[in-house]
C-alpha cells in the first residue's frame, strides 16, 4: 500500500529534467522516442525510474547487455498512450484491480466511445499494454525489444534472458 501511495505522489508531481531528455535521446532511435513521448509524463517519468533502477540492479553484472536492458525498461509501458489511462485511469484501474478482479477484467474493453468507455478503456489499456506495446515494436522492426515488453508482466520462465528479469524487477520497483 505504501509503495501505491508513493506512485500516486510521484504521478502528481511527475516531470522530466534536461538529463532524464539526453539520456533518452542516448538509448532511443526518432521512432521510440515519439512512442515514449506519446505515453503521460507519468508514464515517461515511470519508464525512466524503471530505466535508472535496472541500471543500478545490473552494476556488476557482466552478462548484462545494459543498453538493451535500458532500452526495454524506456519502451515497457509504450501500450499506455495520452489519453487512455493517465493518472486517474491508472488509479481507477489498480482500485478496481485489487478490488474486483474478475469484473475489472470482464468491464475491459478497447472501445474509445460508448457506455463508460473512459473507464473501460482504461481497464483495457492497463490489462493488455505489453501486448499494445509489443506490436508498435513489431511494427518498427524491433522484434528484440516487442518480446522483452510482451513479457515484461508474465511469470518468469527458465527461457528469459537476464535483461528481462532485471526489467521486471525494477518495474517492480518503480
Amino acid at each position: 500500500m505504501k509503495q501505491r501511495i508513493m506512485q500516486f505522489f510521484y504521478g502528481l508531481t511527475a516531470k522530466l529534467c534536461a538529463h532524464d531528455h539526453v539520456f533518452i535521446r542516448r538509448f532511443l532511435d526518432e521512432e521510440e522516442q515519439v512512442l515514449f513521448y506519446g505515453m503521460d509524463v507519468v508514464d515517461q517519468r515511470h519508464a525512466l525510474h524503471t530505466a535508472y533502477t535496472a541500471l543500478e540492479l545490473a552494476r556488476g553484472k557482466d552478462d548484462v547487455d545494459e543498453i538493451f536492458l535500458v532500452r526495454i525498461a524506456l519502451l515497457h509501458d509504450i501500450g499506455r498512450m495520452k489519453g487512455d489511462l493517465g493518472l486517474w485511469g491508472k488509479v481507477f484501474a489498480v482500485l478496481m484491480h485489487d478490488f474486483s478482479p474478475r469484473l475489472a477484467q470482464r468491464c475491459a474493453h478497447p472501445a474509445k466511445d460508448g457506455y463508460l468507455a473512459f473507464f473501460r478503456r482504461a481497464l483495457y489499456v492497463y490489462y493488455h499494454h505489453a501486448e499494445i506495446g509489443s506490436e508498435k515494436l513489431l511494427r518498427l522492426g524491433h522484434a528484440k525489444e516487442a518480446a522483452a515488453v510482451r513479457l515484461h508482466h508474465k511469470p518468469a520462465s527458465s527461457s528469459d534472458s537476464v535483461e528481462l528479469c532485471l526489467l521486471r524487477k525494477a518495474d517492480s520497483m518503480n
